[in-house]
């Protein structure tokens, strides 16, 4: 089942009593139609009490629409099911909702940071987020983050649009960066669109352009999770060990 507009339409419906919303239009009959089981106490406005006038029709919905072997016809829950395709869709279309997180080392205040598959208008919001830190005075920005990254889990695949460069990368001054990027280098030349002879043309991962900035940024201690990556010696000098299966981070 696709959402398209159909499943829109069938989400704005379930959301009706949203203040300003135009549910009315949503219902297949007009409301001088429709009896509610429930109706909005007029003694107690936050509460709600049975319909009487439903009572006149109660023993036919029985006997129809709530009979139990008739349950296959109910409709009442079919605008749930456009959810789950709606997180595919915001799965497979929008990366730019991914779950930042940042992991600081209250000791040495080194940070570990992980960005999913944030891309590039993610990153710019963050310069304008703050944070309240107990005992301090003012609160720290989330770019002071950035400053301290020590190790940085590289966002979707090293795409060409999922690390900002200007109030991104070039805001990691730590001496002991290290980036990680989790690509499986077949696994991206197999995807994209096809070329006129059925050809997968490939993601373009690692993006050439960031690949180079992150090496500079990093001093070579970037690595890429595909086994048959050799690690450069600048990396196994920053304490990472590889095996033919995984890839475990040691920060020294």
């Amino acid at each position: 089942m696709r959402t398209g507009e159909v499943g829109v339409d069938a989400l704005a419906a379930a959301v009706t009593t949203v203040p300003g919303s135009d549910g009315d239009r949503y219902y297949p009959f007009a409301a001088e139609h429709r009896i509610p089981r429930v109706i909005n106490d007029p003694l107690h406005p936050r509460k709600t009490r049975r319909n009487p006038n439903f009572s006149g029709i109660a023993s036919f919905v029985t006997a129809t629409y709530d009979k139990p072997a008739e349950a296959w016809r109910r409709i009442d829950h079919d605008w749930l099911a456009a959810f789950g395709q709606l997180a595919l869709d915001l799965d497979s279309d929008t990366n730019n909702t991914s779950l930042v997180l940042a992991f600081e080392f209250t000791e040495t205040r080194e940070v570990l940071l992980f960005v999913g598959d944030a891309q590039v208008g993610n990153w710019k919001s963050w310069a304008t987020v703050k944070y309240d830190i107990p005992g301090q005075t003012k609160p720290m920005p989330a770019h002071d983050l950035l400053a301290r990254t020590v190790f940085y889990k590289v966002g979707h695949h090293c795409s060409h649009n999922a690390t900002l460069k200007n109030g991104g990368l070039e805001l990691m001054q730590h001496d002991d960066l290290v980036a990680f990027i989790p690509l499986d280098k077949a696994t991206a030349k197999a995807q994209g669109k096809k070329d006129e002879h059925g050809v997968p043309k490939g993601w373009d991962m690692p993006a050439a352009p960031l690949f180079k900035a992150l090496n500079e940024r990093a001093k070579n201690r970037v690595v890429i999770s595909d086994v048959n990556e050799k690690l450069t010696p600048e990396a196994g000098q920053a304490g990472v060990i590889a095996t033919d299966t995984y890839i475990d981070y040691f920060l020294a």
